[in-house]
Formats: C-alpha cells, structure tokens, sequence
C-alpha cells in the first residue's frame, strides 16, 4: 500500500517537474559547478596532485596524464586502482600521511562525526597555497532537518520507504552534518588557516519530499522564497572553496617566532621537564652511543647527556646562544639548510620531533647523509595523531610507510627497527600527545 502510494506520487511530481522545471528544478548543477572551479584552478600549480576524498567508485574527475589522482574512503571496492593513480583506505579523521595541490569531495563531510578534525587534516595535508573544493549538503534544508531529528538509526529506513528511487545509492553511512551550514563552515575553515573562502549556496532539492506531491510543492514554494531572498541558511547544499596560505614571513616575524618558540622550550611544566630529563633523553641515548649530532636540539637536553662529544644543530639562533652558555656544542644551521659539519664526521644523529614541520626535507635528508658515517645511526622520531593535531606548524604526518617510502626507497637508508614511546603500543597516539613512533636507521653512502 504504500510503496503505490509513493509511486504514484513521484509519477506526478516528476511530471509536475517537467511541466515548471525553473519552479522545481536548479538549473545548475552542483557537480558540474564544482568540477569547473576544480579544472581551474589547474594551471595554478606544477606536478599538480589532487585527492579526492570518499569519491571510491563515482569520483568526480577522469584519472589524467595532466595530474597525479589520488583516492580516499573507509572501503575499498576492485575498480578503484583503475580509477585513480592511487588509493588509500581511511577516514578523513585521520591524518594524512601525503602532500597534495588539490582536495576534492562531493556529499561526503556530511557523514563525518568530527569536521574540525577533518578540516584541520585537509589544510595539513595541503602545499603552501593549496586549494580544497566541496559539495556539502546543509544541514537545516528541510529533508537534512528531518534526517537530523529522527537519528542515524531511521535514516536508512526512511530512505529506503520514501525514496525508493535512491535505494540503489544508499551506502549505510549515517549523516551527522557536523558544521555544515554556511556560519559554521566560514568560521572552521578561518580557525584552521584558509584564506580566499567562498560558499556558494544551492536550494533546490524537493526530489527528496516527491513521495508526497502536496508536500513536494510546499518545499518548492519554501525553496523559492529563500533563494530570492539568498536565505543560505535554509539552502540545501554549498560548495565551499578555500586556499592554504603561502608562507612568507618578514625577518623580523620570523626572529619574534624563534625567540617565542626558545621561550616556550625554557617554560616547559616541571612535568614536562622531568619526562624529558630523566626518561626520555636518557633512553634515546642508549640508541645512539657517545657521539652524535642532535638536529633540532633545541634547549639542548639531548646534548647534556654526552657534552664532550655531542653537538646540536639549529635553525632557531636564540637556542644555539642559550646552549652555548651553558658551555655545549651548537651550530647554527645556514639559510640554504647546511649543516657546518664535515663529511662523515658522526656516526649517529638524532632528528626527534622536527621532520614533520618542513614541507619539503629533500634538503635536510641529503645532509644528514652528508654528515654521517657509512653505516651511520639515524634515529627518528615524529608525532603520532594526537600530538600532530596539536601544533598548527606541523605540515607532514609520517607513519612508518611514509619513512620507509621516502628514506629507504629515495635516499638509500634501512629502517633496522621502530617502536613507539613512551607507551609500546600505536593506539595510544590517538590519545596522549607525548606519543610518537621512533624509526632507527642506517646509513648506506
């Protein structure tokens, strides 16, 4: 009975839809709409890399000897490595572990528990002045309204009853609609950094109350007036565009951050302080032996454990002067990222906590292969999710496959062994900040 009464209903309102399309209809289209503003902004970049995140078998664009197109979703169905040029399996909450010119999705962040979340991982993963292009649906047009209100659990059966139509697309994920309307969009995309937002707002989308035509029409009445009115609260979906901002900073600004930063490592809680002290230093000592290089030394806690045969290596110079002082080797990294150090002349290095911060470290990696030994040490220690989320500055998340794929196959290293710290167990990083995975290396001139 009322699978004839819902047909009945979608025949008149289709015919009603092809009677006054202008009335029920958008005669724009979302996704053709988004698919330009994407093809572009090509030309703004070289070796052009676009992700597209949840596209897995319908995505947007065409795969393209013009750019390298990558793939995001939590599932992985047998046609997607014929889709994209490659195609990872995970959720958006999770940082990404690759850099990208452009990130793309369609009906997609609705479904995501935490958006902040997801929007900070997709202005890290993105090169300085980056661009990210989106279709969401709002989340107060009148059909997300009712989504919301009866639960994830009833969506699908709701869908499945009244939009037998659509029965053949419904995936099962459940819709949130964190953030999604337009107030709260501008807002996280300005707290994470974009800059150049725009939010284009889209509202007709009766097809989802055609099951009931008196229905179906009142919506349309209500879509029209807020359209005319550019009511973009009430839309029913945005495309929203925003740039990554490029770095560049004056001398001065840059001085004012170093001597913050050195003045946040001096401040550090007693807590903190004696973690590094009588813990953590003192266990990556016993991996790198008696001399070695810190790079990134910092205050210099690396440094006081071995001082007649260890030195630290900087960019900041309000650290080198403060360990200088305090009787230690330090030398200031030069502006082109030179080490002052000789060929070969340490047989281990400590990089702990820095790697993830620069964009671009083919420079760093070629001199510290420069500086060891032949079968030379590296020790390597990056942040694991919750302590990457935590600082704005890091802009790469590295997980062992990212080390092996970038050290190993690139730069001639072996990982002899990793493990993660304080807590010997990956998960923990999605909690505590202070956890991180430690990477041993060896060197092979």
């Amino acid at each position: 009975m009322i699978s004839s009464f819902v047909k009945f209903n979608l025949k008149l309102s289709r015919l009603l839809a092809r009677k006054f399309p202008n009335f029920f209809l958008d005669v724009r289209s979302f996704r053709n709409d988004l698919i330009t503003m994407i093809k572009k902004s090509f030309s703004d970049f070289e070796n052009l890399r676009i992700l597209e995140i949840g596209g897995i078998d319908r995505p947007l664009l065409k795969k393209s000897n013009k750019f390298h197109y990558c793939g995001l979703d939590i599932e992985y169905k047998k046609n997607c490595n014929k889709l994209y040029d490659e195609f990872n399996v995970q959720s958006i909450e999770h940082p990404l572990t690759n850099n990208y010119s452009i990130i793309i999705s369609t009906t997609l962040l609705e479904h995501v528990k935490d958006n902040k979340k997801s929007f900070q991982n997709i202005y890290n993963a993105l090169i300085d002045g980056g661009k990210t292009f989106h279709y969401i649906p709002s989340k107060n047009h009148f059909y997300s309204l009712i989504l919301r209100l009866v639960g994830p659990k009833l969506q699908k059966i709701i869908i499945k009853n009244l939009r037998p139509q659509a029965s053949l697309e419904i995936t099962g994920y459940p819709a949130f609609f964190d953030l999604c309307s337009p107030y709260e969009l501008k807002k996280v995309l300005l707290d994470t950094g974009f800059k150049n937002i725009k939010i284009v707002p889209y509202y007709k989308a009766g097809d989802y109350f055609a099951f009931f035509t008196p229905l179906y029409v009142i919506v349309s009445v209500l879509e029209n007036l807020c359209e005319k009115f550019n009511l973009r609260y009430f839309a029913s979906g945005l495309i929203i565009s925003a740039e990554k901002n490029k770095t560049s900073v004056s001398d001065s600004d840059q001085l004012n951050a170093y001597l913050n930063y050195h003045m946040y490592l001096r401040k550090r809680t007693t807590l903190g302080f004696l973690y590094r002290k009588l813990f953590l230093c003192p266990f990556l000592r016993l991996l790198l032996g008696r001399k070695y290089i810190d790079l990134g030394c910092g205050v210099g806690s690396m440094i006081q454990l071995s001082p007649k045969y260890s030195i630290g290596l900087d960019v900041n110079r309000y650290n080198i002067e403060y360990i200088r002082s305090k009787g230690l080797k330090a030398k200031l990294i030069g502006e082109e990222g030179k080490f002052p150090l000789e060929d070969s002349s340490y047989p281990a290095l400590i990089c702990d906590n820095v790697i993830e911060h620069i964009q671009n470290p083919e420079v760093l990696i070629k001199e510290i292969k420069r500086v060891l030994f032949k079968d030379g040490r590296l020790l390597l220690g990056v942040p694991l999710e919750k302590g990457y989320l935590r600082d704005k500055d890091h802009k790469v998340f590295y997980d062992v496959k990212k080390i092996s794929d970038l050290f190993c196959n690139k730069y001639d290293f072996t990982i002899q062994y990793y493990f993660y710290f304080p807590i010997p167990f990956k998960f923990a990083g999605k909690f505590f900040r202070q956890q991180s995975l430690y990477v041993l290396l060896k060197n092979h001139k």
